[in-house]
Formats: C-alpha cells, structure tokens, sequence
C-alpha cells in the first residue's frame, strides 16, 4: 500500500512538473530569441533537460547521500555541471561580443541555462527527498508493527497457559470432592478450550463472542463457589458484531476470581460489560478475600495492560484500585 501510494504520489507529481509549471518557468524567462533565431540550439537544450530529468530520476541522490555514497553524488552532479558547462561555452559562441545588446542578452540567457538546470536538479532532488522520506517513514512503521504483534503473540500465550492453570484447578477441586458439578463442568471446560485455540490467531472477534466466552468462563467458576460468594455477569450491546481482541479483558475476570474467593468468608464479584457504538466500558469489583504475595509481578494484570497500550495506544482508559478491600477495575474502550 505504501509503496503504491509513493509511486502514485511520483507520477501525478512528473506530470505536474512537465506539462505545467517547467513550460510555466521557460516561458517567463528570456527565451524566446533562442527559438527565432536558434531553434537547433533550443531543440537541443530542451531534449538535455528532458534527459537530465531522466538522469536524476533513475540515479536518486538522496537515496545515495543516505547511503554515504558522496563520492558518487559528486561524480553525477560534475556531468551535470561540465555538460551544462558546454552549451553555455556554445551559446556564448553564438553572439558578438562587441556588440553590448547582444552581449547582454547572451548573459541573460545564459543565466536562463543555469537556472533551468536548477530547477530541474532542486525538483527531482526534492521530489525523491519526499519519497525516500515517506519510504524509511513506511519502513520504521513496518518495524514497530512487527514488534507490536510478536509482543502480542508473546502476551496471548502467556495468557493461554495461565488460563489453563486456573480452570484446571477449578476442576481438580470438584474431582477431589465428588461434586455432581464435574460433568457439567467438563462441558463448559471444552467449550472454552476450543473457544481459546479457535481464535489463538485471530487479531479481532466480535464482541458477542467475547461476552458469549466470559459468560461461560464465570460459569465454570461459580460451580465450585458456595452461596457465600455472589457472582453477577450484566452485559449489554448495541453493535453485537463490533470487533475486539480476544481474552483482552479474561485477566481481570481470572484476578477476581483467585483473589475475590474464600470458603470461609462473604464475597462477591460483580461484573459488567457495556457497549454503545465505539465505546466499550468493562467494570468488575471484588472484595479482597485472599492477600496477593509481597512482591508479586501481577504478571497477568500486566500484560493486559501492555496489550491495551500496543492495541489502543490512545483509546483506552484503564483504572486499577484497591480501597478499603474492594479491588476495581474500570476500562472505557474506543474499538473506532
């Protein structure tokens, strides 16, 4: 797309060059005497200018001054000077020297030669200069694009295991008490699994997926929960099939449900996830039931909050707090 848009940019810029503003030029300059009186001459200044045109379009000298290259910039930039050189030397030819008209209108003309030589020598530069520009600008970009999604990759599946890890536990625990809530369990548990690997490629889903998987993911959890805790999942969307990453918010979820749980104590663990055209507003509470250990990396927290800066650099607003044992998450989304 980059390169399309660089060489669409070069055309459209040619054929304003050659057909408007360098007839433009010639025809304000003292000229027109070559034309009556030298038409050869003229002939062949005009097919050198249309052929240094050419020169600099193929020799690029920004490219080479980026390059270091100096040596060949100085050597390309002489045969323009000594050809250019040589039909001055011949112009001046052309004209008495002993008559002051003439030989102030060779001056003129021959100031004209240099000046037309300019002008074409500052347009290509300038108009590679632009291109080359655009073209390392592309480049960078390119970069950090790649660098952005193999830290998304790495982030995802750092996610994967982690989610694994937990609902095995889940599980696990209803195994080793024999609860009537292991099959069901199990079903909920493929589900998700095959939800997780069906989109481990995918950059967007849309959101009623997402909602349709956390659904199930506190589902999961609520089935070894006893009725000490309260778990509430309220949702609402405008647009169903608006795109949003995959698992972007499960982390938060995941948090809640390790650190917002205890056998022996109240808890609960309210949920909501709202969207309204380009905005999306996720909220969760919980109250802190289980002390994190000192120190810990909160690695899952953190690389959701990576994610949201290399996904929507400028277009999230994520809250974390933690007041008097109720720990929050806020997130408003611009998925535009």
């Amino acid at each position: 797309m980059g390169k399309m848009r660089t060489n669409k940019f070069s055309r459209y810029s040619d054929i304003f060059f050659l057909l408007f503003f360098f007839p433009l030029v010639i025809t304000l300059l003292p000229v027109d005497k070559w034309v009556e009186h030298r038409p050869w001459f003229s002939a062949a200044f005009l097919l050198y200018l249309f052929g240094l045109f050419v020169y600099y379009r193929r020799i690029n000298m920004p490219r080479l001054l980026l390059k270091k290259e100096y040596l060949k910039c100085a050597g390309y930039l002489l045969v323009v000077v000594c050809t250019t050189s040589l039909f001055v030397y011949i112009l001046s030819l052309l004209y008495d020297s002993n008559d002051v008209m003439k030989a102030i209108r060779n001056k003129q003309q021959i100031q004209a030669v240099w000046f037309l030589t300019i002008i074409v020598t500052a347009y290509c530069f300038s108009n590679h200069l632009l291109i080359e520009l655009f073209r390392q600008s592309m480049y960078r970009r390119n970069l950090e694009d790649e660098k952005n999604k193999a830290e998304l990759a790495l982030f995802k599946a750092q996610i994967n295991p982690h989610f694994l890890f937990n609902t095995l536990n889940t599980l696990y625990g209803l195994l080793i008490t024999h609860s009537d809530k292991a099959e069901a369990s199990f079903e909920k548990f493929v589900n998700l699994v095959k939800y997780m690997y069906r989109n481990a490629n995918s950059d967007y889903i849309p959101i009623s997926q997402e909602i349709d998987y956390i659904g199930q993911y506190v589902e999961l959890q609520s089935l070894r929960l006893s009725e000490q805790t309260q778990v509430t999942f309220r949702h609402e969307t405008e647009s169903p099939q608006k795109p949003i990453p995959p698992m972007l918010l499960i982390t938060f979820i995941e948090n809640a449900f390790k650190y917002g749980v205890s056998s022996g104590e109240n808890g609960f663990i309210h949920i909501e996830l709202m969207q309204k055209g380009d905005l999306v507003h996720f909220y969760i509470e919980n109250r802190i039931l289980i002390r994190e250990v000192k120190d810990s990396k909160k690695m899952g927290i953190e690389n959701s909050r990576k994610r949201l800066e290399l996904l929507y650099p400028d277009k999230h607003d994520l809250k974390i707090t933690a007041e008097n044992d109720i720990f929050r998450v806020e997130l408003t989304l611009n998925i535009s």
